[in-house]
């Protein structure tokens, strides 16, 4: 049964990886026939889509027992591909119109965070492995906003620690086994994640004032520090913390 399950599961998260692939080499063609995008600009999406792909139907053992990869994954898939097409403007130059259209898309990305969520609940396909998927294509997305900041010129490298931030937590697990365990679910956590991408699609418009875009990078920095501090606090000070 556990076999069957999951062979459905990889079979409705290929349907809906071959539909979101299959749109987005459409739109990345017409954006390259264009001009708009470079031919280094549209592989590199591509192929770093093939590897979000990849993880995705290699971690769908944690959807189980849910038998359908569901609409919040779908909605979850898209906004994926629509963070690692922003990826993949690293790969060449950054124009204006480009930067404003990436500004727009990561705001898309950021409203429609929420909604996988609802759809998850809505139709009760909520898993670990939805709730580990939306979380990091959310991480990554601060991770390119901070990447595509630094690229244009807009701020300084100290911009990356926001997006950085993740990674750095999960990378301190390593060495100190308390940051390891689940943290309780937490509508701060995602008010600041909301809060640290509107402040860096903020920082990431383009000719906006540095009087402007610094203090919101600032503010989307401080307030991650408070954020992962909290968390930080909260995991050292349980007992199984204490007993390491």
């Amino acid at each position: 049964m556990a076999d069957s399950t999951l062979s459905r599961l990889r079979a409705g998260a290929l349907l809906h990886v071959a539909l979101v692939g299959g749109l987005l080499v459409a739109i990345l063609g017409i954006a390259t026939d264009a001009g708009a995008l470079s031919a280094a600009q549209s592989l590199t999406a591509l192929a770093l889509y093939l590897g979000l792909a990849a993880a995705v139907v290699r971690g769908l053992a944690a959807h189980r027992p849910q038998r359908r990869f569901g609409a919040a994954n779908a909605l979850t898939l898209a906004r994926g591909a629509a963070v690692v097409t922003l990826a993949g403007l690293l790969a060449g130059p950054l124009d204006t119109g480009l930067l404003r259209i990436a500004c727009l898309a990561a705001f898309l990305c950021i409203v429609l965070d929420g909604v996988d969520g609802f759809l998850a609940r809505r139709f009760a396909t909520a898993s670990p492995f939805g709730a580990r998927f939306d979380m990091e294509v959310d991480a990554l997305l601060m991770l390119v906003l901070g990447l595509l900041i630094v690229s244009a010129g807009e701020l300084g490298a100290w911009v990356l620690l926001i997006g950085a931030a993740r990674y750095l937590f999960v990378a301190a697990g390593f060495l100190v086994p308390a940051l390891r365990a689940p943290l309780p679910h937490s509508e701060r956590r995602r008010a600041v994640c909301v809060f640290q991408g509107l402040a860096l699609v903020l920082a990431l418009i383009p000719d906006l004032p540095a009087f402007l875009a610094g203090p919101a990078a600032a503010a989307g920095l401080l307030a991650t520090a408070w954020s992962f501090g909290l968390d930080i606090r909260y995991l050292l000070s349980t007992p199984a913390a204490a007993a390491e």
